[in-house]
């Protein structure tokens, strides 16, 4: 007599991951593929009611009953875009514009020699201005300084640096004239509304084993752990916490292929 053997259904898993992100109404804005994710941990965790019995000599269990289920999965994403960054601090992704412009007698207050100044910084917005061009530094005086004896310039990220030793000494209030260049560049900045809403699809295609793609209709995205900003030894890489939460819809759908 032959036995018949079940055919190994071992797997070594891989695939894509998108999320279609609700907006600030509750409305999908269509699946974003999340890039490079190295890792997709599934968990599932139970909490249970259980009693024994009382009246014989050794207690025995006589009620078991899963009271509570929570379904989360952990993913790990290389891919450090400004929409992942959003998701990652809990924030929105933007695109700054800047006009070509010239902007003269802009105050820096009561500089100080060896220290770094931001131009085109405002109350509103801190970062300040980029790609400069035809800078001229001076005081109220008016002396007009000198580039490479009293200050220096980083023209791409619109920085002057006051030079110690030079002629702008401490206190001094300077007078910056400069010429902005058009362009525009991405913003990430924080919200007060906490973690992502919406749909997460994970398309299968594993190195072996059977391809079994998994949907939750609606899931809460959040950040966890941390993102390595600086680092000789770490490509940064990003990890989300995920719980499949419950609707009308079963929380979590799994799918094989067509024969």
């Amino acid at each position: 007599m032959t036995i018949a053997y079940a055919v190994s259904t071992k797997t070594l898993g891989s695939g894509k991951i998108f999320f279609n992100q609700e907006d600030a109404t509750g409305m999908p804005t269509g699946e974003r593929y999340l890039g490079d994710t190295p890792g997709f941990t599934v968990s599932i965790a139970t909490e249970k009611v259980e009693d024994y019995t009382s009246d014989g000599a050794t207690a025995q269990k006589d009620v078991n009953v899963t009271t509570k289920i929570t379904r989360t999965a952990k993913i790990t994403c290389k891919n450090v875009d400004v929409d992942n960054l959003a998701l990652f601090i809990m924030g929105d992704a933007s695109s700054v514009t800047q006009s070509a412009a010239s902007v003269v007698g802009e105050s820096i207050s009561n500089v100080q020699p060896a220290r770094f100044y931001q131009i085109g910084a405002t109350a509103l917005d801190p970062n300040g201005v980029r790609a400069i061009s035809a800078v001229t530094v001076s005081d109220a005086v008016p002396t007009t300084y000198v580039e490479g004896t009293d200050y220096d310039l980083d023209l791409a990220m619109g920085r002057l640096y006051v030079i110690e030793g030079g002629t702008i000494v401490a206190g001094t209030d300077l007078v910056v004239d400069y010429t902005t260049v058009a362009g525009t560049r991405d913003r990430v900045t924080t919200n007060s509304l906490g973690a992502k809403f919406g749909q997460l699809r994970f398309i299968a295609d594993n190195t072996v084993g059977a391809n079994r793609d998994l949907l939750g209709p609606r899931v809460e995205l959040s950040p966890s752990g941390d993102l390595a900003w600086k680092s000789r030894d770490t490509i940064q890489q990003m990890e989300f916490d995920t719980e499949f939460l419950a609707t009308a819809l079963p929380a979590m759908y799994i799918d094989g292929r067509p024969a």
